[in-house]
């Protein structure tokens, strides 16, 4: 049988900001409220749900649920994460995460780059759409009159 300590962490800068807290060996948000970082629903949260794990992070640390998730809780902890640090539209849900415990919060200021630096992840992956784009416009998929078979001259 596995013990679970169930400990939280704070980590602050050096003028005394939260940048994030450990709860369970998973980091969040400053601002994310602990209640829920201890109740997760089944297959739901950073530990269980595979769209969490990736669009439910920023800067190394958990900001919220996947959409999928978000449903689950019936919208009550936002709408669900779409893209890094960019929240599903909802103009019926106040209860968005950028309305209640990210309103006002600059993401850059929270995290750890050093862990993942979620900008530049962003930034590489819209270079790598361009570049995708660029290619895929000056080139053509056969080099002839190609038309499932062989050229035959």
């Amino acid at each position: 049988m596995e013990f679970k300590s169930h400990e939280t962490y704070y980590y602050h800068t050096y003028a005394g900001d939260m940048k994030y807290y450990d709860h369970d060996k998973t980091l969040y948000a400053p601002t994310f409220p602990i209640e829920w970082a201890k109740n997760h629903l089944p297959d739901t949260g950073p530990e269980c749900c595979k769209n969490c794990k990736i669009f439910g992070f920023w800067n190394g640390v958990f900001l919220g649920y996947c959409v999928k998730c978000a449903e689950k809780y019936e919208g009550k902890r936002g709408n669900g994460f779409i893209f890094y640090g960019e929240e599903k539209k909802k103009l019926e849900n106040s209860n968005s995460a950028f309305n209640t415990y990210l309103k006002d919060v600059d993401l850059d200021t929270i995290g750890d780059k050093k862990i993942c630096d979620s900008a530049a992840v962003i930034d590489e992956i819209n270079t790598y759409e361009i570049e995708d784009y660029n290619c895929f416009s000056y080139v053509s998929c056969y080099g002839s009159n190609f038309d499932g078979g062989y050229d035959s001259y």
